[in-house]
């Protein structure tokens, strides 16, 4: 039975690549993955995890994240591969975007209910109104799951990723949370429990989706 995509949300340490990795283990031959691209841009770009201090640098890899998510939907989305599961998403780097570069962005608290006001929320980052449209068009009709912290999630240093704390790691949450909301996506949320407790609720997210959209 088809899905459509599922998108997972959420911050570094939080457990999104382990439950994407559960989920996608017993269906590889049925789902395409997207794995995470930010690395991917480091590694390509040369940007280390010292130069994240830097507003310049910073800002530009939310751009460049964003258009390699793109690429990446747009040719699962137009090859045999109907369903597929992306670790992240473009509202990822929104989210980030928008926590540093406030004042690049509509006020959140007063994004219009309308399509183009919701459009401009997410033109600076992507750059055309267009663009922001395909991919408010996309997340709508995809199953998105933000995956929260869970109560120990400290700071993990891995010599790459942005170091959050804990503090940070909660308004970032709560930040994607605001986004999806104020771009009217549909979501669900992954909580605290054991890995196979996540898995299961997954489980029944998607079960769910599926029956929504084949009614």
């Amino acid at each position: 039975m088809p899905t459509g995509p599922i998108f997972f949300m959420g911050g570094g340490g939080t457990g999104k690549t382990t439950l994407l990795n559960m989920y996608t283990k017993q269906r590889s031959r049925e789902l395409g993955v997207i794995t995470e691209v930010a690395r991917s841009v480091m590694r390509e770009k040369q940007i280390l995890q010292v130069d994240l201090s830097r507003d310049d640098v910073f800002w530009d890899l939310q751009i460049q994240i964003a258009q390699q998510q793109i690429e990446q939907e747009r040719t699962l989305e137009t090859s045999i591969v109907s369903n597929y599961i992306s670790d992240r998403c473009v509202l990822d780097a929104l989210a980030y975007a928008t926590l540093r570069f406030p004042d690049s962005f509509p006020p959140l608290g007063s994004v219009p209910m309308t399509q183009s006001g919701q459009a401009a929320l997410v033109k600076p980052l992507l750059g055309s109104s267009e663009v922001a449209a395909e991919v408010l068009k996309r997340y709508r009709g995809a199953l998105m799951v933000l995956v929260r912290p869970f109560d120990s999630n400290d700071a993990c240093d891995d010599g790459v990723r942005l170091v959050m704390s804990r503090k940070e790691l909660d308004q970032y949450t709560a930040r994607c949370r605001v986004l999806l909301d104020a771009l009217e996506i549909p979501f669900v949320q992954v909580g605290k429990g054991k890995p196979n407790e996540r898995l299961r609720f997954l489980e029944q997210c998607v079960e769910r989706f599926q029956s929504a959209i084949s009614s």
